[in-house]
């Protein structure tokens, strides 16, 4: 999915926000005086409350944006480490690692975090920065058609507003569903058990 761009007359080499700064917080203090100044708040639809939706709403409340909405079709944040529950699913990097810069944990229990304790870093930090407010659960874009002329996405939902209007959508789902032809793989792989939408293969 495109994400809608400013105004590419307003932009110089080093600037890609519309706003002027070429570092991250050069960006984020733009953004803020130009808030200040009487510029619009872009209204942001975030699509998906796992890792990556999260991180952009934590860095669009940074930089003073409030003006997002983040849609989840699930009961809860996480992504899909609320969604896989499967026994051993766990970080496959030092966990010191599996933590925003800006929010980071240091008190983690092993050194390749499992599923619960990665899950609640993330729930941790609905609350650590209000975001809580923002959430729309049980909630899935279903389609999403840009407007040229009026420079803005219109959104349809299966939420309590249906049809919602935004300036930038911002993808923050890292799933993709696959069909699988079984008939190819029963041969040699043998169905161990289905979590969610994912069916888990164990190698006879």
């Amino acid at each position: 999915m495109a994400v809608a761009s400013t105004n590419s007359s307003r932009m110089t080499s080093g600037d890609r926000t519309g706003y002027g700064g070429s570092g991250e917080q050069e960006r984020a203090d733009a953004v803020r005086r130009a808030l200040a100044g009487g510029a619009p708040s872009p209204r942001v639809a975030i699509l998906g409350a796992g890792a990556g939706g999260l991180c952009m709403a934590i860095r669009l409340r940074q930089a003073g944006i409030d003006t997002f909405t983040i849609y989840e079709k699930s009961d809860g944040v996480g992504g899909t480490w609320r969604d896989n529950t499967y026994p051993g699913a766990a970080c496959d990097v030092p966990s010191h690692l599996y933590s925003f810069s800006f929010a980071s944990k240091n008190d983690w229990t092993r050194k390749f975090a499992e599923q619960p304790e990665i899950l609640a870093y993330f729930e941790s930090l609905v609350d650590r920065y209000d975001l809580g407010p923002h959430l729309r659960f049980g909630t899935e874009v279903t389609e999403a058609h840009y407007d040229d002329g009026a420079g803005t996405w219109t959104l349809q939902t299966t939420g309590d507003e249906p049809t919602v209007t935004a300036d930038v959508v911002v993808s923050g789902l890292e799933r993709t569903t696959y069909t699988v032809q079984e008939d190819k793989f029963v041969t040699y792989l043998n169905p161990a058990f289905q979590q969610g939408d994912v069916r888990v293969y164990e190698v006879p």
